[in-house]
């Protein structure tokens, strides 16, 4: 996430915040921010390019929560390493199982 005094000082300085977020972080935004948000809503190209461009993400964030677990042990006593992360998950379709 984006700090909010960040966020601030930017518009302090007269500029204008682009954010690339999906539908749920559009509408959050929305709600947080109101009027002052501006919605624009990019249709992908293909269901196709969409389901590619979600394992993408999907295969991202698996790998970021497998090097997270590796670099911090110490916050995560009951996990095995010898199991990692990835071992444990398929994607179906487009569905974590």
């Amino acid at each position: 996430g984006t700090l909010r005094s960040e966020m601030e000082r930017i518009w302090a300085k007269g500029n204008v915040i682009i954010f690339d977020v999906d539908v749920l972080g559009g509408i959050n935004l929305k709600r947080i921010f109101g009027q002052n948000a501006c919605s624009i809503f990019i249709k992908a190209p293909s269901v196709e390019a969409l389901r590619r461009r979600l394992r993408a993400d999907a295969d991202a964030l698996l790998d970021a929560a497998t090097d997270h677990l590796a670099a911090h042990p110490e916050l995560y006593p009951l996990y095995n390493p010898a199991q990692n992360v990835r071992s444990r998950i398929s994607l179906k379709g487009g569905v974590c199982l």
